[in-house]
C-alpha cells in the first residue's frame, strides 16, 4: 500500500486503496471545518459579498487543480483548502423548496410577502424548517423591526454580557453559546432600530 506522499495520475484513480481514499476525504472534511469556522469569525469584519466571491473562488481553483495534480500529499492540500462552504448563514426559500430542518441563530429575519411588502425580525435563536411550500422559523424571541424597543433591547445586552462574564470567571452554569446568542439577538435589535 503506497504513503499519503506517494505519485499517481489521475489515470490511476481507480486504483487509490481505502487508505488513499480516506486520506483525501478526511483533508476535505477537516478543510471545510477549519475554514468555514475561520470565516465564521473574520466574515463579520469584511464585506460579505467579497468573502463569497473568495470562497466561490477556492472551488474553481479545486475543480481546476485536483484533476491536474499528482502527488497525493498536493492532492489533500487542495482537498483542505478548497473545499470551504462560502455560506454566510443567510437563507432565502422560494415556492417548492427542498425540505429543510435546520438551527438559527440569533439574527434579522425578512419575509417578503410580496414584491412591494417586506416584513423584517429581529430573532432570536432557534430552529427553522422548511416543508410543502411553508417556512416556519421556531424562535427565542421575534421582534418586528418597527416595534423594537431599544431601552428593552440595551437591558438585554447588558444582562447577557454580565452573564457571559459570569460563565467565564465559572460562576455560572449557563450555555456559553445561548448567552452570546442572547447578546448577539439584543444588538441586532440595537442596528435594527439604528437603521430606522
Amino acid at each position: 500500500m503506497a504513503s499519503p506522499s506517494s505519485s499517481f495520475r489521475p489515470s490511476d484513480c481507480d486504483r487509490l486503496g481505502p487508505v488513499q481514499i480516506g486520506f483525501v476525504a478526511t483533508a476535505s472534511l477537516a478543510g471545510t471545518a477549519a475554514l468555514t469556522l475561520l470565516v465564521g469569525l473574520i466574515a463579520p469584519r469584511h464585506d460579505l459579498r467579497n468573502m463569497l466571491l473568495l470562497g466561490a473562488g477556492l472551488m474553481v481553483f479545486t475543480g481546476i487543480a485536483l484533476p491536474s495534480l499528482e502527488y497525493l500529499a498536493f492532492i489533500a492540500v487542495v482537498a483542505f483548502v478548497g473545499t470551504i462552504n462560502p455560506s454566510t448563514g443567510d437563507i432565502g426559500v422560494l415556492a417548492r423548496h427542498a425540505p429543510l430542518i435546520a438551527t438559527l441563530k440569533a439574527g434579522s429575519t425578512r419575509v417578503h410577502v410580496d414584491d412591494s411588502h417586506v416584513l423584517e425580525f429581529a430573532t432570536g435563536p432557534g430552529f427553522f424548517q422548511v416543508l410543502q411550500d411553508r417556512a416556519i422559523a421556531l424562535v427565542d424571541d421575534a421582534v418586528d423591526a418597527e416595534r423594537i424597543d431599544a431601552d428593552r433591547a440595551q437591558r438585554q445586552l447588558e444582562e447577557a454580557q454580565a452573564e457571559l462574564e459570569a460563565i467565564e470567571r465559572g460562576d455560572s452554569p449557563a450555555d456559553r453559546w445561548q448567552v452570546e446568542q442572547r447578546i448577539r439577538h439584543a444588538e441586532n435589535q440595537l442596528a435594527v432600530v439604528g437603521r430606522a
